[in-house]
């Protein structure tokens, strides 16, 4: 649609994945699907520095407590002001994501895999990344055999 709007010079919208964005992998697939941004809470909660971590919200060793805005939990403790007064169906989740560190050396380990996704592309910014995940071959599914057969095999040693 937005190809279509440019093409007539049209304002187009910027587009931001909201849902699931649990890492850097998740981040690279929604921006190539045509996201120009990305709500990642359930990613950055695993820091250090997050509200869950620094208020200790009850949670087993090594986990921050993560409680999405659509949450069941979240809605009832808004009293759905948010979503309106009627607002009961949750749209997210709650749970624990485990604990990574520092907020500063997440970003920059993450970073790291998020311009490697870019590079299989071959793409050097977000416009060029949205024309590679326009490409008929920019997504694909794969069976379990086949999964099994472009895995990686390498022992662990464990």
């Amino acid at each position: 649609m937005r190809k279509k709007m440019r093409a007539l010079n049209m304002p187009t919208p910027s587009l931001i994945a909201d849902g699931s964005i649990d890492g850097p992998g998740s981040l690279v697939v929604a921006i190539a699907s045509g996201a120009d941004a990305c709500m990642s809470g359930e990613w950055l909660v695993a820091a250090d520095e997050s509200i869950s971590a620094v208020e200790h919200f009850p949670a087993p060793p090594g986990k921050v407590l993560y409680r999405g805005m659509a949450s069941k939990a979240a809605i009832k403790a808004r009293s759905s002001e948010r979503y309106g007064k009627s607002k009961t169906a949750p749209e997210g989740k709650q749970g624990y994501v485990k604990r990574r560190g520092s907020l500063g050396k997440m970003l920059k380990d993450d970073l790291e895999l998020i311009k490697g996704g870019f590079s299989h592309s071959g793409a050097g910014n977000i416009e060029q990344f949205h024309e590679f995940g326009d490409l008929p071959y920019g997504f694909c599914l794969f069976t379990g055999a086949g999964q099994n057969q472009i895995a990686a095999r390498v022992d662990d040693g464990s």
